[in-house]
């Protein structure tokens, strides 16, 4: 288990392309006052300092919040699959359910209703996607196992969120659902923040 230096663990990771930090942000927010008795580093989120200090390697900070996460939040959205770092989080975090002590991931399906048709199979995912990952200056291994991935993620039970439904309120009860999935010596402490007004 790889610990901050204030001994606390990385809880949640949250997963996302740079078009759903708004999302991102949100739930950030919530996860931070929801689990308001442990330090911001509990939540990794590519804003805050605690997650990434300044000065530090960036994708080894990525690697070592996932190796010792509980929980993975993905934010799946047409510019997920088109940004290397975030298919790189997904590689990774796809594989943490693999290990004997496996991770639990929460996957937010944004604006994907039109791809939803090209993520039913690995081949309908290499057509769509292979020439941009294999164009990725970083390089990538595998591209026929990110395609498989993306399947995985997408036959797992996620939640709908189309970007007129972005409102404070959801992201609370994502929120409330993602701290729920920790691990009981983890949980919340008590009481509750309560949820924001909701605005019609």
């Amino acid at each position: 288990m790889v610990n901050n230096a204030d001994g606390h663990d990385c809880q949640i990771f949250l997963s996302h392309s740079g078009h759903q930090k708004l999302v991102a942000d949100g739930l950030f927010k919530h996860l931070a006052e929801i689990l308001r008795d442990r330090p911001t580093s509990a939540i990794f989120f590519d804003r805050s300092v605690a997650s990434i200090p300044m000065g530090a390697r960036i994708f080894k900070n990525i690697e070592t919040a996932i190796k010792s996460c509980k929980v993975g939040v993905l934010i799946i959205s047409p510019s997920f699959f088109e940004s290397y770092w975030p298919m790189r989080e997904l590689e990774l975090l796809v594989e943490r359910t693999q290990e004997e002590d496996p991770i639990s991931l929460y996957p937010i399906f944004y604006d994907t209703r039109d791809i939803n048709k090209d993520m039913k199979s690995e081949t309908a995912s290499l057509d769509k996607w292979e020439k941009t990952w294999e164009a990725f200056k970083e390089g990538v291994a595998n591209v026929q196992k990110w395609a498989q991935y993306v399947v995985e993620v997408k036959e797992m039970r996620g939640k709908i969120l189309r970007p007129n439904e972005t409102v404070e309120l959801e992201l609370y009860n994502m929120a409330m659902e993602i701290a729920e999935m920790l691990p009981s010596s983890l949980s919340a402490p008590r009481p509750l923040p309560s949820p924001p007004s909701q605005v019609f």
